[in-house]
């Protein structure tokens, strides 16, 4: 959607309140959000951002990546069948089938790219915004995640 220096990437982190407008007014559902922080966008407007760099911890399970900050036994999730339980069903709603117990690293990276969308709809995400989702994919990976989105 445009050249590199174009401004895609600021704009991306515009909408998502990791960085301020330089000038103007930013509205989600006919909301004024230009001064809210990171947090508020996701938890409040349920905007989030999937950064070019992935942000995910490799040695940890699909599920624990997924579900990040929500361990079992707190209100949320009171036993690990309820934490695989919900993690089984984000993945559905993505077409992928892991196992939520295998180790992201073992996955390629457009699996572990639909991982961070998955993390971003277990926190209630209403608009994702992806920044070069596709920069360090193959043609066929990047196919693969188009298809999936």
């Amino acid at each position: 959607l445009g050249e590199n220096g174009a401004g895609k990437s600021t704009l991306l982190k515009i909408l998502a309140g990791l960085q301020p407008p330089s000038d103007g007014d930013i509205t989600v559902f006919g909301q004024d959000v230009t001064s809210f922080e990171p947090a508020t966008m996701l938890s409040r407007h349920g905007v989030a951002i999937v950064p070019q760099e992935l942000s995910l911890l490799p040695d940890r399970t699909v599920a624990e990546n997924i579900l990040s900050g929500v361990e079992p036994g707190n209100r949320w999730f009171p036993s690990r069948r309820q934490m695989i339980h919900r993690t089984t069903e984000l993945l559905a709603g993505l077409d992928l089938h892991l196992d939520p117990d295998a180790p992201v690293r073992t996955l390629d990276l457009a699996t572990q790219q639909l991982i961070v969308v998955a993390r971003s709809l277990a926190r209630g995400c209403r608009v994702l915004i992806l920044d070069e989702p596709t920069a360090m994919l193959t043609p066929a990976e990047a196919d693969r995640l188009f298809t999936l989105m």
